[in-house]
């Protein structure tokens, strides 16, 4: 019992299972004494919290490890900007196996975490002439207004956006141009 209402222990773990993804396991600003609260009941319910994490964490393909490693192989840090940044073309994307979810896990674990930086951007080309744009801010810089500026949407810690019908080249273009321009907008609100 939950409240009000009566979960069974395969409710009690989808829902806990949302709430771990959601808040990157209780690290993200959003998680509060109240989400730890809800989550505790969920597993005193019987949810093993390790049923949980694992499948999300821990059972990650060599080609997606590969991937991350070419995505932390080729990071930039815009030092004028502040962010971190990668893309990576169509074919790379392929080659690594071309999950849908690569380009978020990607964002989520390491773009917010390279120091110095406010925000981190990772640009996958998932279709030719079609890229996707992860957003994440790292020290609160709000990603759903640089989503905006590129047609995307999102809320303040992480947003996306895509661009059709560019090369490739000219797409990571635009992003870069968009990006520094908020981002030194938002340096002269700090300064």
């Amino acid at each position: 019992m939950l409240g009000k209402i009566k979960i069974d222990k395969d409710t009690a773990k989808c829902l806990l299972t949302g709430i771990v993804s959601d808040t990157g396991v209780f690290r993200f600003p959003g998680t509060t004494a109240r989400t730890l609260v809800i989550s505790s009941k969920l597993m005193s319910l019987g949810v093993n919290l390790q049923d949980v994490l694992f499948p999300l964490f821990y059972s990650i393909t060599l080609k997606n490890m590969k991937f991350w490693g070419y995505v932390l192989s080729n990071i930039v840090v815009d030092n004028n900007g502040k962010f971190a940044w990668v893309a990576v073309p169509h074919d790379e994307y392929l080659n690594y196996g071309g999950e849908e979810y690569l380009k978020e896990s990607t964002a989520s674990n390491f773009f917010q975490s390279i120091e110095g930086t406010d925000f981190g951007i990772v640009i996958v080309e998932q279709q030719k002439g079609k890229i996707n744009i992860s957003l994440r801010s790292r020290t609160g810089i709000d990603m759903s207004k640089l989503a905006i500026l590129l047609n995307g949407g999102g809320h303040r810690y992480a947003a996306g956006a895509s661009i059709n019908d560019l090369s490739f080249d000219k797409a990571v273009k635009i992003v870069l141009q968009v990006a520094r321009k908020y981002a030194k907008n938002n340096q002269k609100k700090i300064n």
